[in-house]
């Protein structure tokens, strides 16, 4: 941003707050390509402010610099590309087919998803084509986000999900499935057709995709396909019903009577797969069955596969091909229950498969053995990323231990993680991680903000303690979400929260600004209470959670707060007064503003200024003149009521005074109080000030107020005083290019000391 600045002109002292306020007024009312370019600039600037404040300027402009961003997007460095697709996507339909070429060129995965969504969000038809291939992708997350794009265009797409169900690609398949499966009958018609006919991977891929879905037809094609003669037929029938879930098991009972005991084999395995509930009708339908029956069933239900094991597992290295692969994992996960420390590794290394159905089977079986798999596993969760950390997460989840170590990757800096950590807690989230969730507040990521505060709402009484202490946070972003899960606690919770007022150690004040921020009269008899209490932070934040409950009632404990609080640090206070009548406040400020207590003197003054109550306007000036030692906060009061009178004190301490921070503020008074913009009464003042640090002061502090004050400026380059002309073109030597429009039309202004000191200054500019 420096560099940025330099090349603009502007001063390199100025900090980040100014360079802030410049971008924010720097299109002005005419708008130049070289504002634009500057603009873009700073989209690529290391400072992430300065990137949102650019890309705020710029979003102003709309679809009138389409061509620019187009381009930048494309061709610019990876800030830059990602500021300007989102200008791309704010402009709407108008920027699908720049986005379509984007997702074309683009490399960056995060960028990608941006442009994902904005096409999905657009649902342009022209888009589904490159759009259908990203269902490929070799990361897990961009499938999913194209998922949810394509699953807006409804209906309308059915043709290409049609013919992307019937490819040769497991993934494509798998994806356009589940697409399908949310659509209506149309597309289930299809799909029970894929169940019927398709070859048998493709039958387990349709199932998988559909199973949740709980459709008894799918089911029941299923169950009759746990008869086929073909053994890898039947090996997938059970594999899909086991995915289904315990849904499965109504149906799989209703059909067991027509099963031979010869062919009882994958129908026990399959219940064995569903769990206790499918164990348990399993051994309900055995008890009603004869004796001859059951020793013909006996050897299908007991076979034992120990011997399989050393065969199958090398058959899962990478390089053998996917169906071999496939049989394998199927296999060793059927088994994995009996012989965990056989197959433990194995179906670890199965995380990293190629074939997306390999690692599903692989994570359910590794959650399956226990969580004895936890420790093993520890290491390769820390070292994993992509697609093997999001299948580890899953099987970590399924355990308390394995929740708890999750929880610890909360506090990583790493979106993506934190990201996939959060969704696979969801539902079970351990109570050590409420500081993590708490932190992740915070996150300059909308997603993972969101996803944080639903997690702690989950958690209600657990989280509780923790959320109020929060409260005491400065940033709002996190404020704000706090608030949102004070709101989203159950009723349940609040009891709770009062008991917390009174705990000891705990900051009770902070329990009633939640009262506060949660609004509901539950809490008045609590806040009522807590008006009586000694502790000063307590009344305060009561006054206001009760003022937000009973708005219009007075609260005469706010002014005897004056006295313990320092309004600076507790702006809060004001917010008590704000509806006071003037005659009252007034009366009680006469009475402050005479006291020995300095706090209260000073107070009284901030809230006097704050709400303009000039009737004790006279009181404040007589301080002034005795000297009071609170002068500074006293002249900011008067300034507030517009005190022409201190116009006079204000220039002779600006020459003495060494506090740049309340220089400041007396160079702004004088400003407040010079007719017009006052440029010309500063640059006046400047000349009087005894040092040449004094005057590079006042010329930075009119430099950081903006371009707005040029006109003026130029305005003085007439002035009779040479002195005077000098200090504004010293001025506008320092705002650089930015003055350039307004000398050149000052070139033909019919004042010749205008004219001369403009074409002066554009000499210098130009030499350097």
């Amino acid at each position: 941003m420096e560099d940025a600045l330099k090349y603009h002109g502007v001063l390199r002292r100025l900090g980040k707050k100014e360079k802030l306020d410049l971008i924010a007024n720097y299109l002005g009312d005419e708008v130049t390509e070289s504002k634009i370019a500057t603009l873009m600039d700073l989209l690529g600037d290391p400072a992430y402010d300065l990137r949102v404040a650019a890309y705020k300027q710029l979003q102003k402009l709309k679809g009138d610099i389409i061509g620019t961003v187009s381009d930048i997007a494309v061709n610019g460095s990876v800030d830059q590309r990602f500021w300007c697709i989102r200008l791309l996507t704010d402009m709407g339909a108008l920027a699908v087919s720049v986005l379509e070429k984007c997702i074309v060129t683009e490399s960056d995965s995060v960028i990608r998803s941006m442009i994902v969504e904005g096409l999905g969000a657009m649902k342009s038809m022209s888009s589904v084509p490159l759009l259908l291939p990203l269902l490929k992708d070799p990361d897990w997350s961009m499938r999913q986000k194209v998922f949810f794009a394509l699953k807006g265009y409804g209906d309308q797409i059915f043709p290409e999900l049609e013919q992307g169900a019937q490819s040769d690609d497991n993934d494509l398949v798998y994806w356009c499935v589940k697409l399908l499966g949310a659509m209506g009958f149309k597309s289930h018609t299809l799909l029970y057709r894929l169940l019927k006919d398709a070859d048998a991977q493709t039958k387990f891929l349709v199932a998988a995709a559909l199973g949740e879905s709980g459709d008894r037809r799918v089911m029941e094609l299923l169950v009759k396909t746990l008869m086929d003669k073909q053994w890898i037929l039947a090996k997938r029938a059970s594999d899909a019903l086991i995915q289904i879930g315990e849904m499965a098991i109504p149906v799989l009972v209703e059909h067991l009577p027509e099963l031979k005991p010869q062919q009882l084999g994958w129908a026990a395995r399959t219940l064995a797969g569903l769990g206790s509930e499918g164990i348990l009708a399993l051994g309900d339908y055995l008890v009603l069955q004869d004796e001859t029956w059951l020793w013909e069933a006996r050897e299908s239900v007991m076979s034992l596969e120990r011997d399989l094991i050393p065969v199958l597992t090398p058959l899962t290295h990478k390089s053998k091909p996917e169906r071999i692969r496939f049989f394998a994992y199927s296999l060793l996960c059927e088994i994995s229950e009996s012989y965990r420390s056989q197959t433990l590794n194995t179906l670890a290394s199965g995380l990293r498969d190629q074939a997306w159905v390999n690692r599903k089977l692989c994570a359910d079986a590794l959650g399956k053995i226990g969580a004895e798999v936890i420790e093993m596993l520890r290491p390769r969760l820390s070292q994993s990323e992509g697609e093997e950390f999001h299948w580890l997460c899953e099987v970590f989840r399924r355990f308390p231990e394995g929740r708890e170590h999750l929880a610890g990757f909360l506090a990583s800096q790493d979106r993506s993680r934190v990201s996939t950590v959060l969704s696979a807690l969801k539902g079970n989230i351990p109570q050590s991680a409420t500081r993590s969730l708490i932190q992740c507040l915070a996150s300059e990521h909308w997603i993972i903000r969101k996803s944080a505060a639903d997690a702690l709402i989950e958690l209600q009484i657990k989280s509780l303690p923790m959320v109020v202490e929060a409260l005491i946070t400065s940033d709002e972003e996190q404020r704000f979400w706090l608030g949102k899960v004070l709101k989203s606690y159950s009723r349940m919770v609040w009891p709770h929260l009062l008991s917390l007022v009174y705990q000891p150690g705990f900051p009770g004040w902070l329990c009633t600004r939640a009262m506060g921020i949660i609004g509901d009269p539950y809490f008045l008899p609590g806040i009522q209470e807590a008006l009586k209490g000694p502790e000063p932070l307590l009344v305060l934040h009561a006054c206001l959670a009760y003022k937000k409950l009973k708005p219009l009632e007075p609260m005469p404990a706010s002014f005897g707060l004056l006295s313990q609080l320092s309004v600076k640090q507790h702006p809060e206070i004001l917010e008590l007064l704000k509806d006071a009548d003037l005659l009252w406040l007034a009366g009680h400020l006469s009475t402050g503003l005479r006291q020995v207590n300095e706090l209260m003197v000073e107070n009284c003054v901030i809230v006097a200024g704050h709400f303009r109550v000039v009737a004790v306007m006279e009181i404040l000036k007589r301080m002034l003149k005795d000297g009071s030692a609170s002068w500074p906060l006293v002249v900011e009061s008067l300034l507030e009521m517009g005190c022409l009178e201190i116009k006079p004190f204000l220039q002779d301490k600006l020459r003495s005074e060494a506090n740049p921070k309340i220089r400041t503020m007396l160079l702004m008074g004088i400003w407040k109080l010079s007719d017009g913009d006052g440029i010309a009464d500063i640059l006046e003042t400047c000349l009087k000030l005894d040092t040449e640090e004094q005057r590079s002061w006042v010329i930075s502090e009119i430099i950081k107020s903006g371009v707005a004050y040029i006109p003026s400026l130029i305005e003085t380059l007439g002035h009779q005083t040479p002195a005077m002309r000098r200090m504004a073109a010293e001025v506008l030597l320092e705002f650089g290019p930015m003055a350039i429009a307004d000398l050149k039309l000052a070139q033909m202004d019919s004042d010749p000391n205008r004219r001369f000191m403009a074409s002066k200054i554009l000499k210098e500019l130009a030499s350097a």
